[in-house]
């Protein structure tokens, strides 16, 4: 499957700076692109089995870190985390549903 990103149908987020595009959906897994504006929070829900993202373009911080594109970062699952867009706008590819929701 391709998608042109620039010309998809990106949805409306939570907030007014924060768009969402859908990318795939099977079996509770679901990849999709978040855009978020300069200056927004992000507070990101966090299924059980945890997420998974890459941030493409812009900086996120969390906890007082600075994440810059081509971070990487797994959160577990029912945790709660806030970022905050220190460049942006901030591209991110968001993946969950696929980690194990048990300790293997």
């Amino acid at each position: 499957m391709r998608i042109d990103t620039q010309r998809a149908g990106w949805q409306q987020g939570n907030t007014a700076g924060q768009k969402l595009l859908p990318l795939h959906q099977f079996n509770g897994e679901i990849t999709q692109l978040i855009w978020l504006e300069a200056g927004q929070l992000w507070r990101p829900v966090i299924p059980q089995g945890g997420l998974e993202m890459f941030i493409i373009e812009g900086s996120l911080e969390l906890d007082q870190h600075t994440l810059s594109a081509q971070t990487w970062l797994r959160r577990p699952g029912l945790t709660r985390c806030e970022f905050t867009v220190r460049e942006g706008p901030v591209r991110v590819l968001l993946k969950t549903g696929h980690l194990p929701t048990e300790s293997v």
